[in-house]
């Protein structure tokens, strides 16, 4: 980034890798300043540090209070990503910085993987294909399993991914109710305050709320217990969320009847004992992990930046 790019263009400093599209897109409409691999953010923000007035980052990569105050003209700080974890977000509001996600764009995708591993545990259907490739069919029929229709499904945080977990599973039949930091009006859901007695009503948990402190070890003993021997959970959201070793107990014990998890603790560490359960369904945490999804991240969080930091006809510039 020259010092003509800075006079021409508000400065951004950009933390995390970006899609060749979206790069180029932010190279067009912005002066971009990027860090070099394994240094200090700091150091490339205080080469300008009253140009910064965006900065595009995720909940991997964050955005620490130290960051924020060297950047004294920053305006806005876009996340690649659904989660705000990693980043002070209530450290950069009190400062008047807008912080902003791409949860919008890539609840679709998310959804779809949520509602798969509901019907893979619903259906056994990774025992399903086992039983097809070591030719048991030839020996007799697959036990009969539990469709999803009428079955009883349960939504931990009614966000925009949650309501896309929702509205599919509404699709299939299935009978919904929530519990959400507050009751919503503008869904026909069944809203309930307390996760334990959710948790009791369903056959199935999906939790969709997100991560952080205030929501870690949400998913308790209590919570699986609750759901049961014949219960099932699924993680799309953080593997905080969960208290995973009281999974992994209440896995192995029977007192769960499965889960399906894109998310894990210690992300990419998987304990073996998960690896190991037929009870489970795992996935790399590929819940947005796709060409779509990736690419419309990428422009959402540039169009977040283009809203606050450029004038209204200079926002098709890209285009």
């Amino acid at each position: 980034m020259g010092e003509h790019d800075l006079e021409d263009r508000p400065g951004v400093l950009l933390l995390r890798p970006l899609p060749d599209d979206a790069l180029q897109r932010l190279r067009r409409l912005f002066a971009v300043c990027e860090p070099e691999p394994g240094t200090d953010p700091r150091d490339a923000a205080l080469r300008h540090p009253g140009a910064i007035r965006g900065l595009l980052t995720s909940s991997a990569y964050g955005a620490s209070e130290a960051l924020i105050d060297a950047l004294p003209a920053l305006a806005v700080i876009s996340s690649f990503s659904a989660g705000l974890e990693g980043i002070a977000v209530e450290h950069a509001r009190r400062r008047g910085v807008v912080v902003t996600n791409t949860s919008a764009v890539l609840a679709g995708d998310v959804a779809d993987i949520a509602m798969f591993m509901v019907l893979c545990l619903r259906r056994q259907m990774l025992a399903a294909d086992a039983f097809v490739r070591r030719r048991d069919w030839r020996r007799g029929a697959f036990p009969l399993q539990r469709g999803l229709r009428g079955a009883r499904l349960g939504i931990l945080g009614l966000g925009t991914i949650g309501l896309a977990v929702a509205l599919r599973a509404q699709a299939a039949g299935m009978d919904i109710s929530y519990t959400n930091r507050r009751c919503r009006d503008d869904v026909c859901f069944a809203f309930e305050a307390r996760l334990t007695t959710l948790a009791a009503w369903a056959d199935i948990l999906v939790v969709t709320c997100p991560g952080g402190g205030e929501t870690a070890g949400l998913v308790g003993r209590d919570v699986l217990a609750a759901l049961g021997p014949d219960g099932y959970l699924v993680n799309v959201a953080r593997g905080s969320v969960v208290d995973e070793t009281a999974l992994i107990e209440m896995l192995e014990c029977g007192a769960l009847g499965g889960a399906g998890l894109d998310v894990f603790a210690d992300e990419p560490n998987v304990p073996e004992a998960l690896l190991r359960s037929d009870r489970v369904v795992l996935s790399p945490h590929v819940g947005s992990g796709t060409v779509q999804a990736r690419a419309a991240m990428g422009n959402a969080a540039i169009d977040s930046l283009a809203a606050i930091l450029l004038p209204a006809e200079h926002r098709s510039r890209s285009l």
